[in-house]
């Protein structure tokens, strides 16, 4: 395994966690996300791992992570996330909120208008 070699390689990390949530090793996934993040893949960690907490439908913890990310507020990666998340957990009036901010702050996104008309 690639990791055998260069177990100190935070892309190659996050690369092993990205798959690991991929098929569902979601305890594997976070552990390879939070060696990542220790060896300078921080950003890109955080929200693979919040991602993970997504799929395990845990959209609370999964938005306290996204949040947790710096430059979490101008990012509209992370932003539609999060309403992606408070949809999910069926906060449809802060969803519908959050995708309307998205909007009228400039990211009319792949995800804003379709996150508002499926509210």
């Amino acid at each position: 395994m690639a990791l055998e070699i260069s177990p100190d390689d935070a892309w190659l990390l996050t690369q092993c966690g990205d798959h690991y949530k991929r098929v569902g090793e979601y305890e594997a996934a976070i552990d390879c996300l939070n060696e990542a993040k220790s060896l300078g893949e921080e950003r890109i960690a955080l929200s693979a791992i919040a991602d993970v907490y997504a799929m395990q439908g845990d959209y609370d913890r999964a938005m306290k992570q996204y949040r947790s990310i710096p430059g979490a507020k101008e990012d509209v990666r992370i932003r539609t996330a999060i309403a992606d998340n408070l949809r999910r957990s069926r906060r449809f009036a802060d969803a519908k909120e959050e995708y309307k901010a998205l909007v009228d702050d400039g990211f009319q996104t792949e995800r804003a208008i379709p996150g508002l008309a499926e509210i």
